[in-house]
């Protein structure tokens, strides 16, 4: 099973805090409806590892000032990457 998820960036960590990868969901995953900001910890405790994917097309790849962030998934342990 695979679960969309749109990478948002990384936000800087403070005090004890540490930084953490943001992403969005595409699609409800366990409680959180499509649409949410979750960390790449809660993925993980819904047994999803995030996986980035950039979807350009092959002709906007060599083109340096197109680097728009590239869309990820989140696959379930065990599924297919």
């Amino acid at each position: 099973m695979i679960t969309p998820v749109k990478f948002l960036g990384i936000q800087q960590g403070f005090g004890g805090v540490p930084a953490m990868e943001l992403y969005t969901l595409l699609e409800p995953l366990g409680d959180h409806p499509a649409g949410s900001t979750v960390s790449r910890l809660t993925l993980e405790k819904h047994g999803a590892t995030a996986v980035r994917v950039d979807l350009r097309p092959p002709s906007q790849l060599s083109q340096p000032w197109n680097r728009a962030p590239a869309w990820s998934s989140a696959t379930k342990r065990g599924g297919l990457n």
